[in-house]
């Protein structure tokens, strides 16, 4: 069985101390150059394209100058930190926020039964399940 580090085994499988053991630091050390070599590259790319498109677009349409190279990699930095804040954040940005999806999941199945009989018929007036129109 292949593992890699932070891997949760299921129940009866090597735990993720015994993986680390047996492949020692220089898994950990691979992995985190890999990771680092590997956003190094993406940025490199996105600085190019970036470059590229800006000297390619905005001078002839509204008269700004060319830019070089580290001048694109500080606009795609600028870009992040106004628009898509510093820190890493998660996939899904509503995760939690849906306070009526947290309310229906917190609910058991005899709660969850009496909403759905006192409000279900709001629901079922208003569309069914294959999101045609039905009478009032």
């Amino acid at each position: 069985m292949e593992h890699s580090f932070g891997y949760y085994p299921e129940k009866g499988a090597e735990s993720a101390y015994e993986v680390h053991k047996r492949y020692g630091i220089g898994h950990i050390v691979l992995k985190y150059f890999f990771g680092v070599l590997s956003f190094l590259a993406v940025a490199a790319v996105f600085g190019f394209v970036v470059m590229f498109l800006w000297n390619r677009l905005l001078p002839s349409i509204f008269g700004f100058p060319i830019i070089n190279y580290l001048q694109a990699v500080g606009l795609l930095i600028l870009a992040r930190v106004l628009f898509g804040g510093i820190g890493g954040g998660t996939v899904n940005n509503f995760a939690g926020k849906n306070p009526f999806l947290n309310k229906w999941m917190g609910m058991n199945k005899k709660e969850r039964e009496a909403f759905l009989q006192k409000h279900g018929q709001f629901f079922h007036d208003h569309q069914d399940i294959h999101g045609s129109e039905t009478k009032p």
